[in-house]
């Protein structure tokens, strides 16, 4: 494994926050002195590969802190009398409650008895309120109550809970035709 002498290290961090501020390779490569581009990009690479990223939890835990002290300071300044600085105590605030989760929704599941799935019988259902309808309840139109009536019979066939709601439609154009419509030449 090569060793890294600490000029090399300074030097490789200082391309990475130039990096950082937006500053491109070519630009870095002569301002720190690599050879091209492709060296200033290493340096950017080497100093990201040795970069330590704290977890989750623990730049959580320094935030919060972070925090603290800044909404200790507005606190002392609004019980001072400055009340302008109420809306930075709220920010403040609101960010803690971000970087928590103490907003974040709560999940809710809907079961149904001893935690398993929720049993609904809408066929049940719709076959009960079409066999309510009386013809006041329908438009004047015969046909409307006609295929009510017709559907109702069909639906009083299906099983409890299954209904099937397609309605038997013509194969149009953009359908292949049946074998029978096929004419041979």
């Amino acid at each position: 494994m090569r060793r890294l002498n600490i000029e090399a290290a300074q030097k490789q961090q200082r391309a990475l926050e130039l990096r950082n501020l937006g500053v491109g390779f070519d630009r870095i490569a002569s301002e720190l002195g690599y050879a091209d581009r492709s060296g200033a990009w290493r340096a950017v690479k080497a100093a990201l590969d040795r970069a330590v990223v704290e977890p989750a939890h623990e730049q959580r835990i320094i935030q919060s802190q972070r925090l603290d002290m800044l909404v200790r300071q507005a606190l002392q300044a609004v019980l001072a009398g400055d009340l302008d600085q109420i809306p930075n105590v709220l920010r403040v605030e609101k960010r803690r409650a971000e970087l928590w989760g103490l907003d974040a929704p709560r999940a809710v599941e809907v079961s149904g008895p001893d935690g398993g799935p929720l049993k609904t019988d809408v066929g049940a259902l719709l076959l009960e309120r079409l066999q309510a309808l009386t013809p006041q309840d329908l438009p004047a139109e015969p046909t409307v109550l006609e295929r009510l009536q017709g559907r109702l019979a069909e639906i009083s066939s299906v099983p409890s809970g299954v209904i099937d709601t397609t309605e038997a439609e013509e194969p149009s154009s953009s359908e292949p035709p049946e074998e029978e419509d096929l004419e041979e030449p």
